[in-house]
């Protein structure tokens, strides 16, 4: 593991990409798009203190990470996972958050705009 970086081996092959990279919230999302993302699927990395906050902080950030990631192949994560401390509520607007950028990306609803897309 170099720079958070987790090469996940039991990923190899199993949706069309030779390695899943799961990237900490350390990790630089430029160094994912310029250095990863052209030979794997990266998979991250949404600091997981931001879910802990919540409201518009956790989405400034999410909507970071989805708008620098989310040209490439790419599964929306935290870098950690999920805090004990974190309340439910925030996890339940995290998944929002992802889901209505997943519906504006596909075209299934207008708000592009909205998304910086």
């Amino acid at each position: 593991m170099a720079l958070g970086i987790a090469i996940c081996s039991h990923c190899q092959g199993c949706i069309g990409y030779h390695v899943h990279d799961a990237l900490d919230a350390g990790v630089p999302l430029s160094y994912a798009v310029e250095r990863l993302q052209s030979r794997a699927l990266v998979q991250g990395n949404l600091d997981n203190l931001a879910v802990v906050a919540g409201g518009a902080a956790m989405e400034r950030e999410a909507t970071r990470v989805l708008k620098m990631l989310s040209d490439g192949p790419f599964v929306f994560n935290l870098g950690h996972g999920v805090l004990p401390q974190t309340p439910p509520e925030h996890v339940e607007a995290l998944a929002a958050i992802v889901r209505r950028w997943r519906r504006c990306v596909s075209g299934e609803t207008a708000g592009h705009a909205e998304n910086g897309r």
